[in-house]
């Protein structure tokens, strides 16, 4: 999934429960991908929703329990600037 994919999709997302299950879906996604140049932007993608959808993101670590790298990954996060950088955002306010 490329930069523009993960920018379009957290731009469509909604910061509500119902988004769950679209989300889920697509980490899920991002953890299997690997690209040519490393892994796929899995954290930085959780870092922009733990501050953009702080409501979605709270529903998001409650249901990945089961799965410890994603439990991992909602405990730590980098910063939210770097992480909208890396994502190729122009500028960096929500």
């Amino acid at each position: 999934m490329s930069p523009e994919k993960i920018r379009r999709f957290l731009s469509s997302l909604v910061d509500e429960h119902r988004e769950l299950s679209r989300s889920l879906d697509v980490l899920l996604q991002l953890q299997k991908l690997v690209t040519p140049t490393g892994p796929a932007p899995l954290l930085e993608t959780i870092s922009i929703i733990k501050v953009e959808k702080p409501i979605l993101f709270q529903h998001l670590k409650k249901s990945v329990k089961s799965n410890m790298q994603l439990t991992m990954l909602m405990e730590i996060a980098i910063p939210y600037d770097l992480a909208r950088q890396r994502l190729g955002y122009e500028e960096t306010s929500p």
